[in-house]
């Protein structure tokens, strides 16, 4: 399964970071895969659970907070050096790479500990740029997370566990960090109570904290209605059960119960931030969804700039000024990845 994807310099081979060993792969545009790297375990270029990755010139680093662990690499794949990253304010705190920037500062999505805990507010959270060893430069965003994770309690061939996935309609803030470090867009996308007209933001922030643009993009809301819900129950048990080699038993009345279930959709269900600049916003809308996926594209100083539809079931990864690519994710788990030219009209 595609974890990310990062084109290099030339912006002519894709760098994907998958869930299994190897854990990347080279893809030139042309041609089959170039190389693989990244193998599972502790030592020095070694992997476990990465999640993001990204270039400084021609270096390639890669996130793994299971590790607390920021790994470069070469082009080719030689490990280069592994930084231990630390939370905020240098504690043992995990602490999620999403950016590295000039001066190998990193943006930190990490907690807010010094944050009370309110009943029903949230995890506080903070997005930071800062020093790999945890000392904050610049505060760039704090928010809580309140919906982002369903969590089920399980038994897997009687063992009781848990199982966690995302909310399939979470409207917490949705954060991307610009895998240069030079800032983060912040779409907020709380849903609608009414089923009138209403607008949703996307923010710039720079390396500073300084607001580079919002923009507000009015939407009607589409009710959650049985049927939407039931969509999302039979996805996620589709998930959970795959493994048929064991008994998974769910503890309680079924995934239904666990689910957080808003009046009306979110209006955006990801963002990612191209390299020229342009931000991509997955839209949700049943009547659009009807041909396709719906992007809606904002420029480099968020004006409208177009609306694309790409095939249903593929996502948006990365983009540049020439290209975009998406992924796949077939039912065997096996992902496909495409990329397609931008046609700019006259």
């Amino acid at each position: 399964m595609v974890v990310d994807v990062a084109v290099d310099r030339s912006q002519t081979v894709a760098y994907v970071l998958d869930r299994s060993e190897p854990f990347i792969h080279a893809i030139p545009i042309r041609g089959a895969v170039a190389r693989r790297f990244g193998r599972a375990g502790t030592g020095p270029g070694d992997l476990q659970r990465a999640l993001r990755l990204g270039w400084i010139g021609d270096t390639l680093w890669i996130a793994d907070p299971s590790q607390n662990r920021l790994s470069t690499f070469d082009p080719t794949g030689r490990p280069l050096r592994a930084v231990t990253v630390l939370g905020e304010g240098g504690g043992t705190d995990p602490a999620l790479v999403l950016a590295i920037g000039s001066g190998w500062t990193a943006i930190l999505k990490t907690r807010n500990l010094a944050a009370p805990r309110r009943l029903g507010a949230g995890v506080p959270m903070l997005i930071v740029r800062a020093s790999t060893r945890g000392a904050t430069l610049d505060t760039l965003l704090r928010f809580d997370e309140k919906n982002q994770y369903l969590t089920v309690p399980i038994r897997v061939d009687g063992v009781a566990g848990f199982w966690r996935a995302e909310q399939p309609f979470n409207d917490d803030p949705l954060v991307y960090a610009a895998k240069d470090g030079t800032g983060v867009v912040v779409v907020d996308r709380i849903s609608s109570v009414a089923p009138f007209q209403s607008r949703f933001s996307v923010t710039r922030i720079g390396s500073r904290g300084d607001t580079l643009f919002t923009t507000f993009i009015p939407y009607v809301p589409t009710p959650v209605d049985d049927r939407a819900v039931a969509a999302q129950i039979e996805r996620l048990g589709r998930l959970l059960f795959r493994p048929r080699s064991r008994t998974v038993v769910i503890d309680g009345e079924g995934l239904e119960q666990f689910l957080y279930r808003p009046a009306f959709v979110p209006p955006v269900s990801d963002v990612i931030l191209g390299r020229s600049g342009a931000v991509w916003l997955r839209r949700e809308s049943p009547q659009a969804r009807a041909t396709g996926q719906p992007y809606l594209i904002l420029d480099d100083v968020g004006r409208p700039a177009a609306t694309v539809t790409v095939p249903l079931g593929e996502r948006v990864v990365e983009s540049t000024t020439q290209r975009v690519w998406t992924v796949a994710e077939g039912e065997d788990g096996v992902s496909l990845l495409k990329w397609y030219l931008i046609a700019r009209g006259r």
